[in-house]
């Protein structure tokens, strides 16, 4: 008992950013695990042959390595549908802020989730662990997501024109390269010159793309509007 209060201390004491960081990554390795490893249990091609061990080995794996290494330890073509779209998710999500890993980060998409239930609550505020989310971050967070999303919608479209390969491969090639995870489904070799281009060109977009952005959202804007344009009201959804 002395050391949970102890350890809740120290917890109550740490930054939103870490606080958030902390339990998004937790939810992120467990829940995604778990997803694994029901999609994949009865899967002959992946983890139904192996014991109930490495079944739980091979899950957290898979559900880790999706959002940092991008190394695989199962064939990612032999996936089933449920896994692959569990997969992608995780890789567009990807590591936490100041770190090598790609993706929108954790505490970007733990910002809008926090927006949106406050919004659909009625709140004006965006609160988590007691503390409030500055609006400067949730534009940041908007920013950063809509220009990974347009760089991986556009890669999508580009490499499904040059390329014959199902839609889910296709996918999976984009996000992963977009979020410069490493995972890929075995068909990038056969693409042609154009195809091998976008992916490319996809990898240095995802990896300098979101940097940049934060440095220029981060930096100090010292000729920022006196005067503001008046505000009128829009629909939305």
């Amino acid at each position: 008992k002395t050391r949970t209060r102890k350890n809740r201390r120290v917890f109550r004491h740490l930054t939103l950013h870490t606080k958030i960081a902390i339990v998004a990554t937790l939810i992120l390795i467990f829940g995604g695990a778990a997803l694994v490893f029901a999609c994949e249990y009865n899967n002959p091609q992946t983890i139904a042959n192996l014991s109930l061990f490495d079944k739980l080995q091979v899950s957290f794996f898979q559900s880790i390595t999706t959002r940092t290494a991008g190394f695989a330890s199962i064939p990612q073509e032999n996936l089933m549908g449920a896994t692959s779209i569990v997969s992608i998710v995780l890789m567009i999500i990807g590591g936490s802020p100041v770190g090598t890993a790609g993706g929108i980060k954790t505490v970007t998409v733990a910002v809008l989730l926090c927006s949106a239930f406050s919004t659909i609550k009625g709140k004006n505020d965006a609160s988590l662990f007691g503390r409030r989310v500055s609006s400067d971050s949730i534009r940041k967070a908007v920013a950063v997501v809509t220009m990974f999303s347009a760089v991986m919608i556009i890669s999508t479209v580009l490499l499904s024109a040059l390329s014959d390969a199902p839609v889910i491969d296709v996918i999976y090639e984009c996000v992963s390269a977009t979020a410069t995870v490493g995972l890929s489904r075995g068909f990038t070799g056969t693409l042609n010159m154009a195809g091998k281009l976008v992916v490319i060109a996809t990898m240095y977009f995802g990896r300098i793309g979101p940097i940049s952005l934060a440095i220029a959202l981060g930096g100090k804007n010292e000729n920022r509007n006196i005067v503001s344009d008046p505000i009128e009201e829009i629909s939305i959804g």
